[in-house]
């Protein structure tokens, strides 16, 4: 059997191109990264090693097939994954087609990549930031929601800044909860903000009746998500909210606003269990990602994560299931970015004093809070009615 390793990074293994054969002394590292990390299968004493048989340069690195003896098989480089990147000393990546494919990412990553606008495809299309491999970009709109965490000062406020000027030249209308106040108070013409709790409250509440409304009229029209509602012809904003320091809605941590916390969190546990599909998409960001902030209930409806260097492996671990944020090094802007794989990133530079100059001139974005009465209903049976616009 023929597993294809795809390696990213010429300085890794030191090997050569297509033409020529490999030196002797990469093949003795390489066939010790075999030997330390167990990779070798044993046959009546009889060691047989992987052997590369064939091997080109690519534009990060290298491409090598390997041929490996009876007795391995895929799994056991997935198990070895850790072991293989410490002792190369490059980020490994590994996927299952018709071969193995293992990437290496040697690449040196900058401390810091200046925030540039990017004309991307998608929904909801947004730069994630910039790994070993180049940049990487995300749409919203598939994962659907996003929890970002880490220290004070690692770069959570930063990723959101230019998260939200990403987003915003789309068909969008932003919602803020910053109990804080201070961070985002710029979007205050340009979003539903909101720092108080009992306007959280009302702006949670806003948002489970429109995925309420929204379910209806899906129904109604016959599509079930959002890019089939568009494809009909019809004209239906997302919704994005951003909660920054998640934590001041949490009921475990402030008992004299406990009951108004537990209303909040049971509309927010609902928008992130049904609002998927019908265009409602959340954003949690955390300086204390625990188990009191971020129970199994909430972290279970978020697929994709952006993890900061967080304080100790428990954190990390309640984020990514694994201590990689832990030992990240101090470096701002510096995360783990998790979407069925984990890439370490550098995200994009972008203060507040840059991100207010990125403001559209005109508020067009900015959701109206709803009036006290209830919306009007379609005049005629069968009528799909537009709402949100």
């Amino acid at each position: 059997m023929l597993f294809e390793i795809t390696c990213f990074g010429l300085g890794a293994l030191g090997l050569a191109s297509t033409a020529v054969k490999l030196p002797e002394n990469h093949v003795t590292k390489l066939q010790k990264v075999f030997e330390n990390t167990g990779l070798v299968a044993k046959v009546n004493g009889t060691v047989h090693r992987p052997r590369v048989i064939k091997k080109c340069r690519t534009e990060y690195g290298l491409h090598l097939t390997i041929k490996l003896p009876a007795g391995l098989c895929m799994t056991d480089f997935l198990k070895r994954q850790e072991e293989i990147e410490d002792y190369l000393n490059c980020e490994v990546d590994m996927e299952m087609k018709k071969h193995l494919h293992m990437y290496l990412y040697t690449h040196e990553l900058k401390g810091y990549y200046p925030f540039k606008m990017a004309d991307l495809e998608g929904e909801l299309p947004f730069v994630v930031g910039y790994s070993k491999e180049g940049r990487l970009t995300a749409d919203l709109a598939e994962f659907p929601h996003l929890l970002v965490a880490g220290e004070t000062y690692g770069g959570k406020s930063v990723f959101l800044h230019q998260l939200i000027a990403q987003l915003m030249p789309h068909n969008v209308k932003l919602f803020v909860i910053d109990r804080a106040r201070v961070e985002f108070a710029y979007l205050q013409n340009h979003a539903w903000f909101e720092h108080t709790m009992s306007g959280s409250i009302k702006m949670l509440q806003y948002l489970e009746n429109e995925m309420k409304k929204r379910m209806e009229i899906f129904v109604k029209a016959g599509v079930e998500k959002i890019q089939e509602y568009h494809k009909k012809g019809y004209n239906l904003p997302y919704y994005v909210l951003v909660i920054d320091e998640f934590s001041q809605l949490s009921p475990k941590l402030n008992k004299d606003e406990k009951k108004q916390r537990e209303t909040a969190h049971s509309h927010l546990v609902n928008l992130l269990c049904l609002a998927r599909k019908v265009g409602i998409h959340v954003v949690l960001a955390t300086q204390r990602p625990d188990r009191d902030i971020l129970p199994g209930q909430l972290k279970a409806n978020i697929p994709a994560t952006v993890c900061f260097k967080v304080r100790n492996e428990v954190n990390s671990r309640i984020c990514l299931d694994n201590d990689k944020a832990y030992y990240l090094p101090r470096i701002k802007g510096h995360a783990i970015y998790q979407f069925d794989k984990d890439r370490r990133i550098q995200v994009m530079h972008l203060d507040v004093s840059k991100a207010r100059k990125l403001l559209p001139e005109t508020t067009k974005t900015k959701p109206q809070k709803p009036a006290d009465k209830k919306p009007p209903k379609p005049k005629k049976e069968g009528d799909i009615p537009i709402i949100s616009q």
